[in-house]
């Protein structure tokens, strides 16, 4: 039947037009969620590519290190492969971001940070070769803005992380209420 047909009983109905982007508030929480994935992502590869590959004759392959220094390392290296996993799998592992998962998956991907930063709090450690035999040199302190690049990082993934949940927590608050 023709909605133009004047005989016809039916009529046609304009229907709004669909709109196919989110709304912005969970675009919001789609951006905090994606920051967290990255430092998920980061804290599996940025570790174990920088200390184990790239810089593998300062630290895996040093000869001054003694194995059991080695083995300390290796536990790092496993930590926080582990940790991002799982920081990955609440994260992306369901569809849906509810609170826990985000909460648990930012921890996840944030715990390894802040253990590099607690790690050059303890006693007789440091960011820099200090005393290494093999590569330890007054003048060469890798430093990014005046703080170790260890450092740095570490701190960088930590604001991300909280950058990040609390946009994906913010967002879930206010469609809630």
């Amino acid at each position: 039947m023709n909605s133009e047909d004047p005989m016809s009983d039916h009529t046609t109905t304009e229907r709004a037009p669909v709109r196919s982007d989110p709304p912005r508030g969970t675009q919001v929480s789609h951006v905090g969620r994606v920051l967290l994935v990255v430092v998920g992502i980061a804290t599996i590869v940025v570790p174990v590519l920088l200390d184990g590959v790239i810089l593998a004759s300062r630290h895996m392959n040093n000869p001054a290190w003694l194995p059991h220094a080695k083995l300390h390392t290796a536990m790092g290296f496993f930590a926080a492969i582990g940790l991002g996993v799982g920081a990955l799998i609440c994260l992306l592992g369901r569809p849906v971001t509810d609170r826990f998962s985000m909460a648990t998956g930012a921890y996840l991907a944030g715990a390894f940070w802040i253990a590099v930063l607690a790690a050059g709090c303890w006693p007789g450690t440091s960011y820099f070769f200090v005393d290494d035999p093999v590569y330890s040199h007054p003048l060469y302190r890798p430093e990014f803005l005046g703080m170790p690049d260890n450092v740095a990082t570490a701190v960088l993934m930590i604001v991300l992380v909280v950058i990040g949940l609390t946009l994906v927590l913010r967002r879930q608050k206010t469609s809630t209420d």
